[in-house]
């Protein structure tokens, strides 16, 4: 029985990100994957309401994510209900949901992070859940998966910097964004040489 894989997804750039990093692990493992998600009653029941929809837990996000799953066949497990994973990959660290904490996890930069505010140096300094600092600022920072994939050496110190050990950051590059040879037949006007 080969092992399982769930990726974790928010938006459909995160999303085909970690597709494109499933496509290569598909041959010797099980890859499923789950809309990003909380373990917490309040919060999912904020996701019920809507209250949530401009973030990546519902409304657009989760639509356009799981409709780029659905029309490419892959496996959906929402919140990791059905399977027991060997490892969790996530696209986000400001809610760490149980499964993740439990299982082997690692965490993808997706692209920028949001400039730190003072509302992000508040929350970090009270101890309080990253995702009051309304935003992307303290992603990468929670310290809670076993690796985590920066995009460039800049980032790296930068999620150091942010308390994440240095010992568990790797730089890897982003799928989306360092494959520029993608890039080269498009419908741009004009001729780059």
């Amino acid at each position: 029985m080969r092992k399982k894989i769930l990726f974790i997804v928010g938006s459909v750039n995160q999303t085909s990100q970690m597709h494109q990093i499933s496509a290569e692990l598909a041959e010797e493992y099980d890859c499923w994957f789950s809309q990003y998600y909380a373990d917490s009653k309040l919060i999912n029941w904020a996701v019920r309401k809507g209250w949530l929809d401009y973030t990546v837990l519902g409304g657009k996000f989760r639509e356009g994510s799981e409709a780029y799953l659905r029309q490419r066949n892959l496996n959906l497990d929402y919140q990791a209900r059905l399977n027991q994973y060997d490892l969790i990959v996530t696209c986000s660290d400001l809610i760490v949901p149980d499964a993740v904490r439990a299982t082997k996890s690692i965490w993808v930069q997706e692209g920028m992070i949001d400039e730190v505010t003072w509302l992000s140096k508040l929350v970090k300094a009270l101890g309080l859940p990253r995702y009051f600092s309304i935003g992307t600022s303290l992603n990468g920072s929670s310290n809670l998966c076993d690796i985590y994939c920066a995009a460039s050496e800049g980032y790296k110190s930068f999620f150091i910097e942010m308390g994440t050990d240095a010992s568990k950051i790797m730089v890897t590059g982003m799928p989306n964004f360092d494959n520029v040879r993608q890039f080269l037949i498009n419908d741009f006007p004009i001729a780059i040489m």
